[in-house]
């Protein structure tokens, strides 16, 4: 037997919203109005509507095979274009590392030829320093020693002065001579024959009293050997 609905023994009370006397009342869904000088408060962000959705490309305009095709075809582009600058970018690095060994092996010969360099630097040091010391002890026994002109002048001085000394020596010695022999010697021995008949009468080269002629009566000695001018080596 079908039930029949009765009605509901339960009330139903709506509760009222109490409000001030003489307050105004404000139906139920609108905002309260600003107060004076209170800047209005800034609505709910929920109770904006949302923007519509942007309509789309439906099928019939744009199927999905061709604009696959489109997007396929622009990532081809996108790809060999990145291909081709990776490609590019390869060579340049490349390149550049080949300029770099080569500039390191130039640097190593210039480094080379820069270490020879100083140590040939070094060494016209070394030989510019001996030279100069040479030539100052050059320049030194320069101003000890005197020049090949004067040795020359010099030796010629007393070569003749030894000359002429010698000269004198045995004009002299003949001198001497003479006058011994004279005082030896009368007038009637001179006019008595020749002095060959009377050398055995008085026998004068035997007889120790009376000197040797021919010995020098100053004992002067030799003179040095002086050599020739051209001998000399040539003086500084």
């Amino acid at each position: 037997m079908p039930k029949i609905p009765t009605a509901s023994r339960t009330r139903t009370v709506t509760a009222t919203p109490k409000t001030r006397v003489g307050a105004p009342t404000i139906p139920p869904g609108q905002p309260f109005p600003p107060r004076a000088n209170r800047p209005p408060r800034p609505a709910n962000q929920g109770t904006h509507q949302r923007p519509p959705a942007l309509p789309t490309h439906g099928p019939e305009r744009h199927p999905r095979g061709e604009e696959s095709d489109i997007v396929h075809a622009n990532c081809n582009t996108i790809f060999k274009k990145a291909d081709q600058d990776r490609r590019q970018l390869t060579s340049q690095l490349k390149e550049a590392a080949d300029t770099a060994r080569r500039w390191d092996l130039e640097k190593a010969q210039l480094q080379g030829k820069v270490r020879k360099l100083m140590s040939e630097l070094n060494e016209s040091k070394q030989k510019t320093q001996e030279l100069e010391k040479r030539l100052d002890d050059a320049t030194l026994d320069r101003t000890n020693y005197v020049s090949r002109k004067e040795h020359e002048k010099i030796l010629k001085d007393l070569f003749d002065a030894s000359s002429s000394v010698t000269k004198m020596a045995e004009a002299e010695i003949d001198a001497s001579q003479n006058a011994y022999i004279s005082t030896l010697l009368s007038d009637s021995d001179v006019a008595q024959g020749s002095w060959l008949d009377q050398s055995k009468q008085f026998a004068m080269l035997d007889n120790p009293a009376v000197p040797d002629v021919n010995a020098s009566t100053f004992s002067i000695p030799d003179p040095p050997a002086l050599p020739g001018f051209d001998d000399y080596v040539e003086m500084p």
